[in-house]
Parts: C-alpha cells; sequence; structure tokens
C-alpha cells in the first residue's frame, strides 16, 4: 500500500488539517472528551507534559486514516485515555488495510517513545472486529471497562423509573430541600463559577487544577457547551457539580460535595437534575462514569462507581487494546483532572 505520513505538532501544519476537515464536525466532537472541550481542556492541565504524535495516512485511493494521539506519563494515547482511530475509507478491504496500517504506525511510535499505546475498540463487542484483528496481529492485548450511560431518548418517565428504588427517596429529599443554581450560557455568572471553585478546592483540600484550566472549563459554560449546577442547603453552598457537552453525548465531568453535611444526601438530586436539563438541551447521551469491577478500583472509585450505577441499568463493556511499547513507565503520574471518572473530590454518598 501506498501510504503517506503526515506527521502533525501542537500547530497542526497545513497537510493535516484538510485531512482532519473529512471528518464532520459533529462526528469528531461527539465525546467532548475527545472534541472540542478535550482539545481546550487537558492542554490546559498538563502542558508541556502532554507532547502530540498524531497523524494521518493518505492512500494512493483517495483514503485516510486520521489518529490524534499524544504521549503522557510514559503512554501514548489520547490525554490520557485510549486513543480514537478514524479510517474515513468506506471501501471493506480498503479500510481493513488502512486500518492495519494505521495500528502499525501507532506501535511504531509506542515502541520508539513509550511503554505502551492505548486504543479505543468500539467496534468489538460479540466479535473482536477489524480494528481489534490489527491491534491483535500487533501483539496487543485486549482490556475491558466498564460504564454507566443514560440513554437521554428515552421519556422522562423512563429514566425516573430506571433509578434505583433505594436511591428515589434521596432525591426526593433533595428536590424538597436543595435551592439549585446554574451557571451556563444563559446565565455566565463567574461569581457562581468561582463558588464551585472554592468549593472544589475546600473538598479536595488543595488545588487540582491551574486557573488556564479553570479558565476553559467557565469559557465552555459561557458559550453553551454545558452547566454547571450548585446546590445551596439552609444558605451554605453543600454541592457542585458540572457538565460538559458534545455535539450529541455529555459527561459528568466532575463533582464537589461538603464532607461535613454527608449526614445528608447532597449528590443525588444536582446529578438528576442535571440529567434531565441535558436531555432538555437535545443530548441523546449521558455519560455518568466509569464503574470498577470488583478490585480493580481503589474502595472510594467503587462506592463512588455504586452511586453512579443508582441512576441507570445501562452499564455498557468498552473494549480498548494495551500495544506494547519499549521505553519505561514513569515513576510518578502528573495531576490527573476530573473526568467522567471518580474525582478526588466526589462523593458517593
Amino acid at each position: 500500500m501506498a501510504a503517506e505520513q503526515a506527521t502533525k505538532v501542537a500547530s497542526y501544519p497545513i497537510r493535516f488539517h484538510p485531512v482532519l476537515e473529512l471528518i464532520p464536525a459533529a462526528e469528531r466532537d461527539s465525546d467532548p472528551l475527545y472534541g472540542e472541550f478535550g482539545r481546550r481542556y487537558y492542554p490546559a492541565v498538563f502542558g508541556s507534559q502532554l507532547r502530540d504524535r498524531s497523524f494521518s495516512l493518505s492512500a494512493a485511493h483517495g483514503g485516510h486514516a486520521i489518529v490524534e494521539c499524544d504521549l503522557l506519563d510514559g503512554a501514548l494515547g489520547r490525554f490520557g485515555m485510549p486513543m480514537q482511530i478514524i479510517v474515513t475509507d468506506p471501501e471493506p478491504g480498503r479500510r481493513r488495510k488502512l486500518m492495519r496500517e494505521a495500528v502499525k504506525t501507532v506501535s511504531q511510535i509506542a515502541r520508539e517513545n513509550a511503554a505502551e499505546a492505548l486504543i479505543a475498540d468500539p467496534g468489538s463487542r460479540e466479535l473482536v472486529g477489524e480494528l481489534g484483528l490489527a491491534c491483535l496481529a500487533a501483539g496487543g492485548r485486549m482490556c475491558m471497562r466498564m460504564h454507566a450511560v443514560i440513554d437521554l431518548s428515552r421519556s422522562e418517565q423512563e429514566l425516573y423509573a430506571d433509578v434505583r428504588h433505594s436511591a428515589k427517596s434521596l432525591l426526593n429529599w433533595g428536590r424538597r430541600s436543595l435551592d439549585l443554581r446554574y451557571c451556563n450560557a444563559a446565565n455566565p455568572d463567574r461569581a457562581i463559577f468561582d463558588a464551585y471553585r472554592q468549593l472544589h478546592r475546600e473538598v479536595a483540600g488543595r488545588v487540582t487544577r491551574g486557573e488556564a484550566s479553570w479558565n476553559v472549563m467557565f469559557d465552555v459554560l459561557r458559550r453553551g457547551r454545558g452547566e454547571l449546577v450548585l446546590g445551596n442547603l439552609e444558605g451554605e453552598l453543600v454541592a457542585g457539580l458540572l457538565v460538559v457537552d458534545g455535539s450529541h453525548m455529555c459527561h459528568y465531568a466532575s463533582g464537589a460535595y461538603l464532607r461535613s453535611r454527608f449526614d445528608r444526601p447532597l449528590a443525588h438530586w444536582p446529578l438528576m437534575d442535571a440529567i434531565m436539563r441535558a436531555k432538555s438541551r437535545g443530548m441523546r447521551r449521558f455519560e455518568i462514569g466509569e464503574v470498577f469491577f470488583p478490585g480493580d478500583g481503589t474502595a472510594k472509585e467503587e462506592s463512588i462507581g455504586m452511586f453512579k450505577k443508582a441512576f441507570t441499568s445501562r452499564v455498557e463493556l468498552r473494549a480498548h487494546w494495551r500495544l506494547p511499547g519499549s521505553q519505561p513507565r514513569a515513576q510518578t503520574s502528573p495531576t490527573v483532572p476530573a473526568t467522567s471518572s471518580a474525582s478526588a473530590s466526589e462523593s458517593a454518598r
């Protein structure tokens, strides 16, 4: 196969731009963590720790493989998550060939720069898909993760019916007792946003992210790509959660709940309210976050997973591949921002 590799750096070379434009904006920005939000937020968090290694492959017949990836903490992925491989050619045989070439290129970059490469594989469910077969041929090992997801195309009645029975009284208490405020495109109030930032710092016990990353979050809300919900109890700020939107998927990105008031179920109603408001914004999927297999996470992470599963019976299995590299893994990890997985400030109450 005649394949041309166009290497991309942070400034996006002219050769890479036209290939990216082959991906519809709605597809590229479907998941906010990989889309517009992620492309702005994670570089602000990680700075020079994030080293871009994105590339595209262009075949003689006009097909393309597009891989946005970077090096972080000894792993080749995308912002610390498994990278996505997008192939534009619809013809099955050519598509498989481009897919194999893309995986080979990822494997080569990993051997030269990383301890391993992480590749998302949404096509492998009941059967190993074409990307999975290419990863298997490259010496990869499949791993599975569970994610709690809500299908927002269902009616409000169906969504409430899917909530665990034991959580419904907690929702009712929150609805009666918590006074909710919002920071969003309709109310881009920086004071509300800064109150959440202060709560996050108080609950986490430290500053977890720099000024630049907080500014990105506020700008995302201001431009209508998500919403911040704050909850007050008896005049005191006790709860906050932030949701970021893609073109049709949104993520429970960050949460903070006042530990001194854990005698009350602070988190349930703000999250359920955020879910319903995301539905009203036209979102189709609400990603609550990763749910750990028993023994795979810390006690806190597993407890938070139980909290997340209370809101939906839909728990998706997602495959990703680990391709071997040749470099040693870094001994210390960078500060990872709160995303849809358990953050330092989330409570599993």
